[in-house]
This record gives structure tokens, C-alpha cells and sequence, in this order.
């Protein structure tokens, strides 16, 4: 990233959504640690991907920026030897993972991959709902979580209770998301991401 396209663009693109944040002295700053990050991922052999979500400093030093499906697609598709991954990461692997043997999937391609793989134990790297489903979709396999913070609070939100309270049919035909009690959407409940990883034991 250099210091004059970083400046043009984050004051273009992202002054209104992040009031201050990019002073001049702040830019350089940035520059020094996308260079300094870039050519450890060189030394690595990293493929770092940052998702949509992200603050604009850490989509520019990314290879590429996406969606958790678009994500999936551009790792598995790089077969990389090192995954560096700016998301939810943190909390859903805990920073541990069978990345030697783990597939980078949507959580379609997970049950897709754990119902066509000859393993019988899997180790699944997103959010913990997702186990229920592998579990009740393959039962004669085994699903570990990878970490059992993996929850993500915003989905947690949407519960039968408000799900309840939605009316048939929306005017129009339009079903709309979850909403809240006064009939307005709930902003909060599609801000749930994950990079989804299935890594299968020996």
C-alpha cells in the first residue's frame, strides 16, 4: 500500500464511516505494518484474506477481501501453505487448527465433504450451531467443535420467541429478515461471519 493512494482512498471511501481515524500520521503508520505484514507473509508463504467487515487498513493489506463463501473458495483454490484469515477467526479456532488436513468451506461444502469423506471423526472450525446439523445430517460420524466459545451472539438473538411474532407474510409478498418487537429489522442479525474450516482426525 502506498502512503498517497492509502490517504486518497480512506478519506474518499471511509472519512464518513470512521470520523478521524485517518490522520496523515496514522497512514504512514499503516504502510509501515501492510509492508512489514506483507513480506512476513512472503516469508511465510501466507495467503492473507480479510473479510468485508473489515477496517479498509486490513482489505488493503489482504490478497483479496470477500464474503465467508468467497473466502472459502479463493483459500482452498490457492492451496496455500499458510491460511492468515481477518474475521472471526480469533474466536472461533482459538488460533489452533489441523490446518495440514483441514478443507476451507461455506457450511454447505462442509456437509457436502463431511458426508462424502471416509473419515469418521471431523474436526468443524466454525460456529457451534453448525454441529448439530452435521451430527443430526451424518450420524454414524463424529464432530468435534474446535472451540467451545465459538458462538456467535449475534445469531443467538434470533430465537423461536421473536420468530413467532413474525407476521405470515409481509405486505407485498416481501417475508423480510428477523425483526424486533416493534416490527423493525433487527440490524443485528445477519453480522454473524466465520471462516469455516473441517479438518478431519487421523
Amino acid at each position: 500500500m502506498r502512503f498517497e493512494q492509502g490517504q486518497e482512498d480512506f478519506t474518499r471511501f471511509a472519512e464518513d464511516l470512521y470520523p478521524g481515524r485517518y490522520s496523515r500520521d496514522y497512514v504512514k503508520l499503516l504502510v509501515e505494518m501492510s509492508e512489514a505484514v506483507q513480506s512476513l507473509a512472503r516469508r511465510k508463504s501466507s495467503t492473507i484474506v480479510a473479510h468485508n467487515y473489515q477496517y479498509p487498513e486490513l482489505q488493503e493489506v489482504a490478497d483479496t477481501a470477500g464474503d465467508s463463501l468467497g473466502l472459502s473458495q479463493y483459500a482452498a483454490s490457492r492451496k496455500a501453505a499458510r491460511v492468515d484469515f481477518s474475521g472471526c477467526l480469533s474466536k472461533t479456532l482459538g488460533g489452533a487448527g489441523p490446518y495440514q488436513r483441514a478443507y476451507f468451506l461455506s457450511t454447505e461444502q462442509m456437509l457436502w465433504r463431511a458426508k462424502s469423506s471416509p473419515r469418521g471423526e471431523c474436526i468443524v472450525g466454525t460456529e457451534n450451531g453448525m454441529l448439530y446439523r452435521l451430527r443430526k445430517a451424518v450420524p454414524q460420524k463424529t464432530f468435534h467443535p474446535v472451540s467451545a466459545s465459538a458462538v456467535c451472539e449475534y445469531m443467538k438473538m434470533n430465537t423461536n420467541g421473536k420468530a413467532s411474532r413474525f407476521p405470515a407474510q409481509r405486505p407485498g409478498g416481501n417475508q423480510g429478515g428477523p425483526r424486533n418487537s416493534q416490527g423493525r429489522l433487527n440490524g443485528r442479525s445477519s453480522r454473524c461471519s466465520r471462516f469455516n474450516s473441517l479438518g478431519f482426525a487421523a
